[in-house]
């Protein structure tokens, strides 16, 4: 079953059994509804103090697929308005690798070693909303 989040405010976020160790893997099915042709938040994790973040997200384009850490970001590729991804973010040490439907797309390295222990899921909670759908 998919979540749909229609870009009006609507998230969801975790504050406990994150993700915080140095290697993990977030998952997901991700369908873009409509193309805003703005920033949107996939699934981003955060430090206690919000200083420090990683995460997935649309560009402001609304479709390319990027990785951002804590301000520096590096663009994986297009998506298509419409059709499913698996996406994956995996943290190895100093990465954050970024596989879409199962292939390595983008590598990004972490210089941050902070703690993330709060996940947010379709936005950042401030303005960068998607209009998609999201499946575990």
């Amino acid at each position: 079953m998919a979540t749909r989040f229609d870009a009006v405010g609507d998230y969801a976020y975790r504050t406990s059994g994150t993700p915080n160790s140095v290697n993990y893997t977030f998952a997901c099915w991700f369908r873009i509804n409509t193309d805003r042709n703005a920033l949107g938040a996939i699934a981003v994790f955060v430090n206690a103090a919000q200083t420090a973040y990683h995460g997935l997200y649309l560009a402001s384009d609304g479709t390319t697929l990027r990785t951002t850490v804590t301000g520096n970001t590096v663009t994986v590729q297009a998506l298509t308005a419409g059709t499913w991804y698996h996406l994956a973010l995996v943290r190895s040490g100093n990465d954050n690798l970024v596989y879409v439907n199962g292939t390595l797309a983008g590598t990004h390295t972490v210089a941050s070693g902070a703690t993330m222990t709060i996940m947010y899921l379709a936005s950042n909670t401030a303005t960068e909303w998607i209009n998609g759908d999201l499946a575990h």
